[in-house]
């Protein structure tokens, strides 16, 4: 008689699945966790840092909310926002923060960490690096923040992440204690494996916490990256700042359901998430941290959260600033017809492809 082999094992994967998770999200040891600053602290920072400008004059406040997609979301993403940092270097400071889901969250947390490097390699003085995607007429020549972002992002991801999920991952199926690494992990490490490939320091996305980022550099923009709550379907906001339910309606702040510091790796995947890529993120008690596209893809609700908070404060200071909103779609397929009209004029102008995106 046949031995049902097959049978066993699929039996044996569902009664270990009842207890068996993997997947739990992966935290540094031994390293302080970082204190977030207060919506209104973080913006009276803000304002004080932005370059002077004539008293007669608003301040520039931009705000940029950025959609998942996947890599080419990633790398569409830190394309966009290198480009506009080396045409205008006051984009920084005038940047108070990015909201961001998905790929967008690789993408963001790549430039923001580019931000925090006091000085880029010297292959990115003078760049476009082998293999960078540029558009046939492209109005302008890429700077160094564009090239080190596309060349971070133009490692290889999949390959690290296809074998984790075929071996490790799938072998504990089967297996009644959890201790093999999950395809979450090998995903996290490429993105660390990446910066040293493009010529960073090998610890840049895997010797510190996401938080440092900003003790090293407090005039850095916030991140605002957005996963969703398995449990309840929520927002759970990864950022700098803290999530309070006054600024943030109906949102969990990332740090306290999981009061543990986490790699900027870490920070970038679990808003990116998504179904088989890379499992739900167990945050102990708490529940399950998603792919943020789930609630809603663009991040443009945190963004509008932000964005409120920062003019409901200024405001009635007499500070007077002039809201500019930068909404990031990877989206080829996005019609002409579907975007505002003003954005039509522009496709002529030097910024015309950076100002449709």
């Amino acid at each position: 008689r046949p031995y049902p082999v097959v049978s066993l094992l699929v039996g044996l994967a569902l009664v270990f699945s009842l207890w068996v998770d993997n997947h739990a999200v992966r935290v540094l040891a031994d390293t302080p966790a970082a204190q977030g600053v207060a919506v209104p602290i973080a913006i009276d920072r803000w304002f004080e840092q932005v370059a002077p400008r004539p008293p007669d004059r608003p301040v520039d406040l931009v705000v940029v909310a950025t959609a998942g997609g996947g890599i080419r979301a990633a790398y569409w993403t830190a394309t966009v926002l290198g480009a506009l940092q080396d045409r205008a270097p006051l984009f920084r400071r005038q940047l108070l923060g990015i909201s961001a889901v998905s790929g967008g969250s690789v993408g963001a947390t790549t430039f923001v960490t580019l931000l925090s490097q006091p000085e880029l390699p010297p292959q990115y003085l003078r760049c476009a690096p082998e293999g960078a995607s540029l558009p046939v007429q492209a109005p302008w020549t890429p700077g160094p923040f564009e090239c080190a972002g596309q060349a971070v992002l133009s490692q290889d991801f999949l390959a690290p992440t296809a074998a984790a999920l075929l071996f490790s991952d799938l072998l504990q199926q089967f297996i009644p204690v959890a201790f093999l690494p999950d395809r979450a992990r090998a995903l996290e490490q490429a993105f660390e494996q990446a910066w040293p490939a493009a010529g960073f320091d090998a610890q840049l996305w895997s010797g510190g916490s996401f938080g440092s980022l900003w003790e090293r550099d407090t005039q850095l923009p916030a991140l605002l990256l957005n996963g969703t709550h398995v449990e309840t379907g929520k927002r759970i906001i990864n950022s700098p700042l803290l999530i309070d339910a006054q600024t943030f309606p109906d949102a969990f702040d990332f740090t306290r359901l999981l009061v543990a510091p986490i790699r900027p790796s870490t920070a970038a995947l679990n808003s990116a998430r998504f179904t088989l890529v890379s499992p739900a993120g167990t945050l102990g008690a708490n529940g399950r941290i998603v792919d943020g596209g789930y609630f809603e893809n663009f991040g443009a609700q945190t963004a509008a959260d932000l964005l409120r908070a920062a003019l409901r404060h200024l405001q009635p200071q007499g500070k007077r600033v002039r809201a500019i909103v930068v909404l990031i779609s990877n989206e080829p397929a996005l019609a002409l017809q579907e975007l505002p009209a003003t954005f039509s004029a522009a496709r002529s102008a030097p910024l015309g492809p950076i100002v449709r995106s």
